[in-house]
């Protein structure tokens, strides 16, 4: 594969960190180099931890954030993987190819597990939302600087459809958010929600998204992920008065199921309100 890494590099970079290397004492010695690669890319968002954490001191903010990167980051480590990018509110992994999707699961449900324990004692926690992102594909790892500092990130389309898929969690009211291409052959069917078919803004593709529920067990949960299902397939027939009824029994039996309630609200509108006949069921972002 053939990369010109001073166009990926035109393209990244904002334009001051531009301006800085534009400068004469940058220009001869700037240096460019990378390479492509298949991995495991998640994204994690603290939703709420900023706002939680501001009525802390000093003291005790550094004390909370060493507590929650001492517990996540050996549990990502010992799993194979390692934290690409770690902000307040957002931590993004990144597991190798060679690394199984179910295992990069295990650890997303881990740190989930961690959250909820810590909620138990540390009160602020429990006001934090916490969901994720799943994708597997091809990135460019690209260093750039000079020969006295060498700078590395991971960027490409890819990297930005996960962070973006990250952001729909809100939208569709889950915790967390993959393609449905790259896990249904890890999980069964009864593990998989499928959401939405998608496009977002910025790419080319449309994307069947889903919500993976591992950890679900009871007859009762499995019952509401068949049921959902069959309703998100009646709704993609146009057939959204049964569509309804679907949802409805979801509900009957979750009683608050985000997902749910958002596919009932428009079917309502699609009854009231016909869309064109080229309609494909596709929501843009």
């Amino acid at each position: 594969m053939s990369l010109d890494y001073k166009e990926a590099f035109d393209l990244y970079a904002g334009e001051h960190l531009k301006k800085v290397f534009a400068t004469q004492s940058y220009q001869n010695a700037i240096r460019f180099g990378g390479e492509p690669s298949t991995i495991h890319f998640v994204v994690l968002r603290f939703k709420g931890l900023m706002t939680a954490l501001q009525g802390m001191t000093p003291l005790d903010f550094l004390k909370c954030i060493h507590k929650l990167s001492e517990s996540i980051f050996p549990l990502v480590y010992n799993n194979g993987g390692w934290v690409h990018n770690f902000t307040i509110e957002f931590i993004e992994l990144v597991f190798g190819e060679n690394a199984s999707c179910t295992s990069v699961f295990d650890s997303i449900s881990s740190i989930y597990s961690i959250m909820n324990e810590y909620s138990k004692t540390e009160s602020f926690l429990s006001k934090i939302n916490l969901a994720s992102s799943y994708f597997y594909g091809e990135v460019i790892y690209l260093n750039y600087g000079t020969s006295k500092r060498m700078f590395n990130d991971i960027i490409g389309e890819n990297v930005d459809l996960a962070r973006k898929l990250c952001g729909l969690c809100d939208y569709y009211g889950v915790t967390n958010i993959s393609i449905l291409s790259q896990v249904e052959n890890s999980f069964t069917e009864k593990q998989i929600r499928k959401l939405d078919t998608i496009k977002i803004s910025g790419t080319k593709k449309n994307y069947e998204v889903c919500e993976v529920c591992q950890n679900v067990s009871s007859r009762e949960e499995l019952d509401c992920i068949n049921l959902f299902n069959k309703g998100v397939t009646l709704f993609k027939k146009k057939e959204w008065a049964k569509a309804i009824l679907i949802f409805e029994k979801v509900l009957s039996n979750k009683k608050i199921d985000l997902p749910s309630q958002r596919y009932i609200k428009t079917c309502r509108q699609l009854i009231d309100v016909k869309p064109p006949n080229d309609w494909d069921g596709v929501f843009s972002f």
